[in-house]
């Protein structure tokens, strides 16, 4: 089908008032307008047209590169803000960053409960040095303190100048209704209408005993030992448990120890850089799946696809990641 051109004279005889902020500028693109043309471009290339795209249905589209035909400027540096950014990375805006976090973690300092050093020692294993986000055994502290020197003034860390919040493990858990909708997932539309609220009550009752009997879901539970000696020390606390077993030795101790704090990083298995989301659509309220690329934090970056069955997504993955 033969393409034909034509030009369309667009003007604008009017003028707009700008108030702007301090750290705004008319924005170089679109000259305070807020606007810019789009091409638009489609069609194949031909034996005529080299181009992927070779033809246009130009139209005007909100400006990319402002909002409102303002740009923002860094306070510190002058440097332009790429649109959707709120900050620059200039070394001033990082410091600015800095001392915004430092202050928020001072305030829910300030606002938490306080406990005596003693009485942490006597009713955590585990704390967490925030200002110097470190997690460290109670007994451990002392001698990380002594070990630990300031890099310009050669003196101690001071106890009272550090934030130091408990511990708690995290428990164990399994969710009976995602369980069964995940199993449903890829059966018949009515199969998860067809378990009962009865039948879901007797699996969350059977998952709470198991998650009951194997403990606490956290590293401070990480140690390889046998059904028996694992359901005897339960909740019991691990060192006060362990030196009254007649296989007791400090060496032995003092391995499990080290396993807890280090030794488990050298076989911990890297996280896929992808996640697999279940969504329910706002309108007709059906569900999909769709598979997320993943960042160093594990934040989802992007949305690759989208597919009613997991298992058509999963199948995916091997075109997007080396697994």
């Amino acid at each position: 089908m033969p393409i034909r051109t034509e030009k369309i004279d667009v003007s604008f005889n009017l003028k707009l008032q700008k108030d702007l902020q301090e750290h705004e500028i008319i924005c170089s693109h679109c000259g305070g307008t807020g606007l810019q043309v789009d091409d638009h471009p489609f069609g194949l290339k031909s034996e005529n047209s080299k181009i992927y795209l070779p033809y246009k249905q130009q139209t005007i589209v909100g400006c990319r590169h402002c909002y409102n035909g303002a740009q923002s400027k860094c306070l510190h540096c002058g440097k332009i803000l790429v649109r959707g950014t709120s900050r620059c990375d200039c070394k001033q805006s990082n410091l600015e960053r800095l001392q915004e976090q430092y202050e928020k973690d001072v305030e829910i300092w300030n606002k938490a409960k306080k406990i005596s050093f003693e009485q942490a020692c006597k009713d955590y294993v585990m704390i967490y040095i925030d200002n110097y986000d470190k997690y460290l055994m109670v007994e451990e502290l002392e001698e990380w303190i002594e070990d630990n020197k300031e890099s310009e003034a050669d003196q101690l860390i001071m106890r009272e100048e550090l934030r130091i919040y408990s511990t708690q493990s995290i428990e164990l858990s399994m969710d009976a209704s995602n369980i069964i909708e995940d199993a449903c997932s890829d059966l018949h539309e009515d199969a998860r209408d067809n378990i009962s609220v009865q039948e879901e009550e007797k699996l969350k009752t059977l998952l709470d005993k198991w998650c009951e009997d194997n403990g606490a879901n956290d590293i401070s539970n990480g140690i390889p030992s046998c059904r028996s000696c694992n359901s005897q020390k339960w909740q019991l606390n691990f060192e006060e448990w362990f030196r009254e077993q007649k296989f007791f030795t400090e060496d032995r101790l003092d391995f499990i120890i080290w396993w807890i704090m280090e030794g488990y990083k050298d076989i911990i298995e890297d996280k896929p850089p992808y996640k697999v989301v279940k969504k329910q659509n706002e309108h007709d309220k059906k569900f999909h799946w769709e598979l997320w690329s993943m960042d160093e934090q594990r934040n989802m970056v992007e949305c690759l696809i989208f597919k009613n069955k997991k298992s058509e997504v999963v199948e995916q993955i091997q075109k997007y990641f080396k697994v």
